[in-house]
């Protein structure tokens, strides 16, 4: 994610992480493609959730 306490960040790594929560983030630039990539994968899951049940089990 980024920042100090994060160990996935260093040695033969990217070491500013892949933060985009906000557009001064260090990947900022790619928070609005990141929030949109992540909407439509919510959707497509429930989406496919939906079809594989009927309305009354999925809104339960």
């Amino acid at each position: 994610h980024g920042g100090t306490p994060d160990l996935t960040t260093g040695f033969r790594k990217s070491w500013d992480g892949i933060n985009k929560d906000y557009k001064d983030s260090s990947h900022g630039f790619l928070h609005n493609e990141a929030a949109e990539v992540a909407t439509k994968a919510s959707v497509q899951l429930l989406e496919t959730i939906w079809n594989s049940t009927n309305a009354d089990q999925f809104l339960r």
